[in-house]
């Protein structure tokens, strides 16, 4: 039987496009022409999802939103938005949509986020079907709902990484930034043994940890406190309240909330935006601090002006700066687990593992240069290593000439 889609949009040549390719795909579609029509239609026709736009006269999507999900459950709502209402889709989310999409509508972008809202329906109903008869069904249905379980979580994670690309139309170096520090975050917090379920949140609050920058305008986003008002100051100390604002209705997101909310509280007190200090800071924010830091110093670089060839001179600038904010704004007990976090996050991108003189074998190939303590080269990368080889770098490393770390490819 074909699925049901209402297709609410003030704009009828708009509405009416959709609802034409829709019904071409093979879907049972109706066209509501407002918010109250909306409410009407969800009503008499059970949809499967909603497809509505944000801004309507009258009664606007996004007050139409949570009147649907409070009494049709498992109607999906995908929102539409212009580029400019970032904020209020954010806030959609928040109440319960699904998705959104960028207007003017993609048709092909369309379907596909269907298809995603229809599989999530389909995953939510089943598993709550499984959890209403959990005890019959516990001895030969475990690992199903561990996969069905699994499914939803990957399309919650697909819902951030989609905002994270939101957030990439207003500001190109947010995207990767986030994605740098929650990378390192989770290594770090791994290297330090922490539960799976407090790397997978620290890495979360990784992701998400801007969020509320949103709401500033470009300039306050970038610019140093010295190069703003005292109001102008205070309005961005509260984007890490706003970012948990966002965060923390959703029960996958409430521990990583609250990391974000302290991630620029520092030790001595002087943070913000609650000025708490010492143990009130959680690990999962003092690890976020970290990276959060060395991920600015590495590729924002507005906090020096000095040209750094290599990545190495680079990792040492941002580690020594951080070394002497340690006590002060950051946990200086986590700067061995910060080096060694990206020293394997960089093994991990070149492919390379990391032996000593006395593992270094015959045939090996060199994943980097080797180099003397002055920068004389020796060997360079790719040269295939022979016994020969393995005796000379002995003899330079009894002399001290060279370090005692090889990278060899894997």
């Amino acid at each position: 039987m074909a699925e049901t889609i209402l297709v609410v949009d003030d704009e009828k040549r708009e509405a009416e496009m959709m609802a034409l390719f829709l019904k071409k795909k093979g879907f049972v579609v109706y066209v509501a022409y407002s918010g109250i029509a909306a409410l009407v239609n969800v009503k008499q026709y059970r949809p499967e999802v909603v497809v509505m736009d944000i801004k309507m006269p009258g009664m606007s999507g996004s007050e139409c939103l949570p009147q649907i999900k409070n009494n049709f459950q498992t109607t999906e709502v995908v929102m539409a938005t212009a580029v400019g209402d970032t904020e209020t889709a954010i806030g959609c989310m928040k109440a319960g949509a699904f998705g959104y999409l960028l207007k003017p509508i993609n048709l092909e972008a369309l379907y596909d986020e269907i298809g995603r809202a229809l599989e999530h329906r389909a995953l939510v109903i089943k598993v709550e079907d499984y959890q209403k008869n959990l005890e019959k069904m516990v001895g030969e249905r475990t690992a199903e709902i561990t996969q069905l379980n699994q499914r939803l979580k990957e399309n919650f994670l697909t819902s951030v990484r989609m905002l994270i690309s939101l957030l990439e139309t207003y500001d190109a170096y947010i995207g990767s930034h986030l994605r740098r520090v929650a990378q390192l975050a989770g290594e770090m917090a791994r290297g330090m043994k922490l539960p799976p379920k407090d790397v997978s949140a620290i890495e979360l609050a990784g992701l998400l940890h801007d969020v509320g920058t949103v709401a500033l305008p470009p300039r306050l986003r970038t610019a140093n406190f010295s190069e703003l008002t005292p109001d102008e100051i205070t309005t961005v100390k509260q984007h890490p309240v706003l970012a948990q604002s966002i965060m923390e209705n959703s029960e996958e997101l409430a521990l990583s909330a609250q990391f974000v909310r302290r991630h620029l509280e520092h030790l001595d007190g002087t943070g913000f935006p609650d000025g708490i200090k010492d143990a009130q800071i959680p690990v999962g924010a003092r690890i976020l601090a970290v990276a959060n830091t060395y991920d600015e110093l590495v590729f924002r670089r507005r906090f020096t002006n000095e040209a750094l060839a290599t990545e190495a001179d680079k990792t040492s600038f941002a580690v020594s700066r951080i070394e002497k904010l340690a006590g002060k704004s950051l946990d200086g007990t986590l700067t061995g687990f910060l080096t060694d976090a990206v020293e394997r996050i960089r093994l991990r991108a070149i492919n390379a593992t990391v032996v000593g003189i006395d593992s270094l074998k015959p045939g090996m190939k060199l994943a980097e240069d080797v180099k003397t303590a002055e920068g004389l080269l020796l060997l360079s990368k790719g040269f295939q290593i022979s016994s020969k080889h393995v005796d000379e770098l002995r003899r330079y490393l009894e002399r001290r000439l060279i370090g005692g770390k090889f990278y060899v490819q894997k």
